[in-house]
This record gives C-alpha cells, sequence and structure tokens, in this order.
C-alpha cells in the first residue's frame, strides 16, 4: 500500500476548518447581550424585567404586565369581557365568590 491510499480525501481548507472545529460532543456556547444579562438579573430578584420596579405577577410590574396582556389580547382578537357577578353585579369576581352572597342569604332568612 502506498501512502496516498490510506490518506483522507482532500476537502477544501474552509470545510476542513469547519469539520475539525465543529464537534457533535461539545456545547455551544451562547453570549447573551448586556441587556438579556440584566433581564436575567432583575428576573432572579422578583423585579419587571423593563422598569425594574417589584414584579406582581412572574417577571413583570403591573404597569407592563397590563400592556403586556393588552398587546396579547389585540393580537389573538380576543373580546375581553371582565366578569361580572350575576347577584350584586360587580366586576372582579363571580356568583360563587361574591362577597355580598353571604349577606343576601342571611337577610333572606
Amino acid at each position: 500500500m502506498s501512502p496516498d491510499e490510506d490518506a483522507p480525501e482532500v476537502l477544501a481548507p474552509e470545510i476542513a476548518l469547519d469539520l475539525q472545529t465543529c464537534d457533535s460532543t461539545s456545547e455551544v456556547e451562547t453570549v447573551a447581550s448586556r441587556q438579556r444579562e440584566w433581564q436575567r438579573g432583575k428576573q432572579a430578584e422578583g423585579r419587571c424585567i423593563i422598569c425594574g420596579d417589584e414584579a406582581v405577577v412572574s417577571c413583570y410590574c403591573e404597569r407592563h404586565r397590563d400592556q403586556r396582556m393588552r398587546k396579547i389580547r389585540e393580537r389573538r382578537g380576543d373580546d375581553y369581557q371582565p366578569q361580572t357577578c350575576s347577584i350584586c353585579g360587580e366586576e372582579g369576581h363571580n356568583r360563587r365568590t361574591c362577597p355580598h352572597a353571604n349577606d343576601e342569604l342571611t337577610e333572606a332568612t
């Protein structure tokens, strides 16, 4: 056997370089931007990732949560209708959780 028969097929230099540096078992290291690092820090502290105020739900303050939910509703095309109680007519609860339901039951008896 001559040395030329055992040699692998010669590839273009840029392809050979990619094959040498690309190892499927090695993890690809991604670098986050400064903004994303700031957001991660604020989220870990329990603060809003947009303005840094105290977070109400997950990673948003009340103001930015409302803005985000408004955008989501617009994008989905949802017709948002707040809950109204059938007993007292107030918004924000239903008849099962109505604080006035017990008052009306005690007055009726």
